[in-house]
């Protein structure tokens, strides 16, 4: 499937650091930085394991039918251009779409690919809606979505929020004192 991911590749996030997050309120706002998603999608499917390359491709594809075939793709136009804040409008879409190809395939998507494969569908989602002229997403935005994605993923397979950060708060306590 080289070439279907728009000759990128895609597995995990970029590495946390460089990863942009939502803002905290009252936080002061830096100005919109372009992101390289292309880099992105290189980084995430170099990533993949070569047992799960099958299962992301058929994430991939049956991820990118969806949102481009003629049936549906109006239908996600018009949601894209709605109202609404477009963080939450993609990080929601993105989660709603993986639970609906783990639902469509009863289950039997790897838990494991679920987050990696949705980033790298929300990526192709913001480069489709640069390219059609509906909205340039920012970092900012785009950080937010992938955290309004991650946690709706997590929820839908019953983990919670405040269990997620707190094992985060964990770990990174088990790292500064290493």
């Amino acid at each position: 499937m080289a070439g279907m991911l728009d000759n990128a590749n895609g597995d995990m996030p970029m590495p946390e650091e460089e990863m942009p997050m939502a803002e905290e309120p009252g936080q002061a706002q830096a100005p919109e930085q372009e992101m390289d998603y292309d880099s992105q999608l290189q980084d995430m499917e170099a990533r993949v394991p070569d047992d799960m390359r099958e299962a992301w491709d058929r994430i991939m594809v049956a991820g990118m039918k969806f949102m481009f075939d003629p049936q549906t793709n109006r239908m996600v136009n018009e949601y894209l251009e709605g109202p609404g804040d477009m963080a939450e409008k993609l990080g929601n879409a993105a989660a709603g779409l993986m639970i609906t190809l783990d639902r469509e395939s009863r289950s039997s998507l790897p838990k494991e690919l679920m987050i990696p494969a949705g980033i790298a569908l929300l990526i192709l989602a913001v480069k489709y809606m640069k390219r059609a002229g509906i909205a340039t997403v920012g970092a900012a935005d785009y950080g937010k979505a992938i955290e309004i994605f991650m946690y709706k993923i997590l929820e839908a397979y019953g983990v919670k929020q405040d269990q997620f950060d707190g094992y985060i708060n964990q770990m990174a306590a088990q790292y500064e004192g290493a």
